[in-house]
């Protein structure tokens, strides 16, 4: 979920809700980036793809850009 639809979901009612809803998305976002470098770290040749506006079944709501990418990987196999 991105900062803006967090925002829209929950909005906050007082300045610390805000700063409760930053801490909270900047460690997810801070999570994230460190499994990011982990897998580009051990696998070479290993890809990530973020899918705007994709939620938990991208395969549904980003069909077209799951089986793009997946495509795209099975032609790079022997």
């Amino acid at each position: 979920m991105t900062k803006e639809q967090a925002l829209l979901d929950y909005p906050p009612q007082n300045d610390e809700e805000r700063a409760a809803l930053d801490l909270a998305y900047a460690g997810r976002r801070a999570i994230l980036s460190r499994w990011q470098h982990d897998l580009l770290a051990g696998v070479a040749s290993a890809r990530i793809v973020e899918l705007p506006g994709a939620n938990l079944y991208m395969f549904l709501s980003n069909e077209a850009d799951v089986l793009r990418e997946v495509r795209a990987f099975a032609a790079t196999l022997p």
